[in-house]
């Protein structure tokens, strides 16, 4: 199985790093904005874990992030304070998936990343497996174009052959 990709965007990114490390999860830091969209582009990432705070701007690296292709889910982790309710509106109208106010309980947080990583594991299959039939049906519809052009002509002959 190939490692999950996160990237965790916050000044001080280790604790959640910790939090979440598992056996099929591989992380990318950033301190920054800049530093976050370089990341992605070098190697896009399943998730990112955005804390905002200091020179980090949640909704626009959301919008940013969500403009990428592909694009990554997006949990994005508020500070308390004036104003809190205000940005989580705009990080949901940016396309964020998650969005948590502190105080955060890290058990909650872990548990949200998890489903979100399954959810986005069971897309990746699904995906899989469409593009699978797709090909199958394409076959399918190939098979009998080639079976009713070859058997059109002996048939034609024997139907000659009959009137005759």
């Amino acid at each position: 199985m190939t490692p999950q990709r996160i990237l965790l965007v916050s000044a001080h990114p280790q604790p959640l790093a910790d939090l979440l490390a598992g056996a099929a999860r591989e992380f990318v830091h950033a301190a920054s904005t800049d530093a976050a969209l370089a990341g992605h582009a070098a190697a896009p990432c399943a998730l990112a874990l955005i804390e905002e705070g200091g020179a980090i701007d949640g909704p626009a690296l959301l919008r940013s992030l969500r403009a990428s292709e592909p694009a990554p889910l997006c949990v994005l982790l508020l500070p308390a304070g004036a104003g809190a309710v205000a940005r989580e509106l705009e990080a949901w109208h940016a396309g964020v998936d998650d969005c948590l106010r502190a105080p955060i309980d890290p058990r909650l947080l872990a548990c949200r990343i998890d489903r979100l990583l399954d959810a986005c594991t069971a897309r990746r299959r699904l995906e899989a497996r469409c593009a699978e039939l797709e090909e199958a049906l394409r076959n399918a519809e190939l098979l009998g174009a080639v079976l009713g052009h070859d058997l059109r002509n002996p048939l034609a002959a024997i139907a000659t052959g009959a009137e005759l």
